[in-house]
């Protein structure tokens, strides 16, 4: 099985590639990752505490503003938790990508393995309605996947392989309200000054 050696640099490439974006992150190391990145840009929304929600309050987002394009990030843990919401975003015509991020291990809770390696995700995927799949295992991979994506009408899911996190990462810093209150306002389409 290919991998891409650095989860770090997995999200940091789609980051980059989609910073134009409105992203949601998942609970842990994404959501640390995410802000090691960005800080607290107004355009990410950090859904500390809620694993696996990211995917239902992505697709609530995207719902409610189609003129623009949500990513939302979640583990490999996370999305086999939450399967019933890849039903609900195989149901909707909506421009909305789910990056997994697969490194085979819940590493929030202490490393304990998932059951990601034992899942043929392309199969199960189709299976629960969704048609735009993108399984990357290189960072070629992952940059076309996140052109294509950016193309879809309907909803996508990017699966990235990738080692788990090797170094510690620090807490996000802003608080829930301080980034709830940026993410609203980029929403109603207020100007920031940085």
């Amino acid at each position: 099985m290919m991998y891409i050696e650095s989860e770090y640099e997995a999200v940091s490439a789609i980051c980059n590639a989609m910073k134009d974006k409105l992203i949601i992150t998942s609970v842990g190391n994404i959501s640390r990752i995410i802000y090691d990145i960005t800080g607290s840009s107004h355009n990410v929304f950090y859904m500390l505490g809620s694993m696996g929600l990211s995917i239902s309050f992505g697709l609530g987002l995207a719902l409610s503003n189609q003129d623009r394009h949500i990513i939302s990030f979640v583990g490999d843990g996370a999305a086999l938790m939450n399967l019933s919401s890849f039903i609900l975003l195989g149901s909707y015509k909506v421009k909305y990508t789910v990056v997994i991020i697969d490194n085979g291990i819940y590493n929030t809770t202490g490393g304990q393995k998932s059951n990601s390696e034992n899942i043929i995700w392309e199969d199960l995927l189709k299976s629960l309605g969704i048609s735009s799949i993108y399984c990357c295992s290189s960072m070629d991979e992952l940059v076309r996947a996140t052109k294509y994506a950016e193309k879809q009408t309907c909803c996508s899911v990017i699966l990235v392989k990738t080692m788990p996190l090797d170094k510690k990462i620090n807490r996000v810093m802003i608080s829930p309200k301080d980034n709830a209150n940026n993410f609203k306002n980029n929403l109603r389409g207020v100007k920031h000054e940085y």
